[in-house]
């Protein structure tokens, strides 16, 4: 559910706006207007939120991970075949065992071919250190690159971008045609 949500409100969005343009509804148009400053804002604040846990995350404690069960899938794209790394982490906090999703961290694109996915599997195998930080309150809260990310503070410019733009339009200070 929690990875619905957004591609729920993409889709209510995209209808707002598309009955919106349309109708020319004043009514309609606001609402459409409101919705993409509410996903911006959510946008904004899950990203704030991430963001936050990755600094912190700078700070927890550390436990050496293990990979397991990686496999290539493919996945076509565009009718385009794509490949991509399915795999588990698993690491150790004081004897209780944990698993992650490898994905929840890795965010990484599609691999060409299946080479390219197993040469990075090997990439991520072949690290030496294989440290995960985890947070100490909930071992279970875990990640790979402590630090803030590139794709955080992006997804927090957008969002206050999609906000901005929408307040904006709502009082008219943007007029669109």
């Amino acid at each position: 559910m929690k990875k619905l949500l957004p591609l729920l409100s993409i889709f209510i969005l995209f209808i707002f706006g598309f009955v919106a343009l349309t109708t020319k509804i004043p009514v309609i148009v606001d609402i459409a207007w409101i919705a993409l400053a509410l996903f911006g804002a959510y946008m904004s604040l899950s990203s704030v939120i991430y963001s936050v846990k990755c600094y912190k995350s700078k700070f927890w404690p550390q436990s050496l991970y293990v990979l397991r069960d990686e496999e290539v899938r493919d996945r076509s794209i565009d009718k385009k075949k794509k490949d991509y790394v399915m795999a588990n982490i698993e690491y150790e906090v004081e004897g209780k065992k944990y698993i992650k999703d490898l994905r929840d961290d890795y965010n990484e694109s599609f691999f060409d071919n299946p080479d390219e996915a197993i040469k990075y599997i090997k990439n991520i195998q072949s690290n030496p250190y294989k440290t995960i930080y985890f947070n100490p309150e909930n071992p279970e809260d875990s990640i790979l690159k402590p630090g803030m990310n590139v794709r955080s503070i992006l997804a927090i410019l957008v969002g206050f971008g999609l906000v901005y733009i929408a307040i904006a339009s709502l009082f008219g200070a943007i007029k669109w045609a």
